[in-house]
């Protein structure tokens, strides 16, 4: 009978065991952190805001003195004692920050202040549909208030949002959500008309009774 040699079995090491299991996960890890990581555009448009676009207006005030500035679709502005400045692709804070730093040249410690008016287009049941100059700070439900709010035959379930040709998506002006949708210059608001049967309440309540009127006398 014969004997096989015994081969020498070393003890496992448990950092065999684990590391390369380990190493997978922080890898994946790494690499999701990675994709997930929003890019440096994205990042400047979360503390600046999206960008200002040719059409959108700049309210400067210097001391005493007030100046709607139109931003040109060359994107630059023409500002007061400043000349031509380019704020093109720039965000709102960042654009106030340029003109600040701008009057600096020519006044000491200038105490500017610069409110960026973005171009909205209300349509629909609205009270006052037109283009609409709103706050960069504003959303939805505030941009539909400049408008006069929605109208007596709209519907504020039916408030649509289109950007670019796309539509993002539908809101109620009435509900809390409305006011933290963000808007960019160039937006499109539409507000839908309500139904008939919403529209002409007193004319339903007015066939309902004639015809409990009919068959009552018809049962008579």
């Amino acid at each position: 009978m014969t004997h096989r040699p015994k081969r020498n079995t070393l003890p496992e090491n448990p950092l065999e065991r684990y590391a390369s299991p380990m190493l997978r996960a922080l890898c994946l890890t790494l690499v999701a952190a990675l994709l997930l990581q929003p890019s440096a555009t994205q990042a400047q448009q979360a503390v600046n805001g999206a960008p200002l676009k040719p059409g959108d207006r700049l309210v400067i005030t210097l001391g005493e003195r007030t100046d709607t500035i139109p931003l040109r679709e060359d994107g630059h502005a023409v500002i007061p004692r400043v000349g031509m400045l380019n704020l093109s692709g720039l965000g709102p804070r960042a654009a106030e920050d340029s003109i600040t730093r701008a009057f600096a040249a020519f006044v000491r410690a200038p105490d500017v202040r610069v409110t960026a008016l973005r171009r909205i287009a209300v349509q629909g049941q609205v009270t006052r549909a037109d283009l609409h100059y709103v706050d960069a700070t504003f959303g939805l439900a505030e941009a539909l208030a400049l408008a006069g709010g929605v109208g007596p035959e709209g519907n504020s379930k039916k408030v649509d949002l289109w950007r670019n040709g796309t539509q993002l998506g539908r809101y109620d002006a009435r509900s809390g959500a409305a006011l933290q949708v963000p808007l960019e210059s160039g937006d499109l608001i539409i507000v839908g008309r309500a139904s008939w049967w919403s529209r002409n309440p007193f004319i339903i309540v007015s066939l309902i009774t004639s015809a409990v009127s009919l068959i009552i006398a018809l049962g008579q």
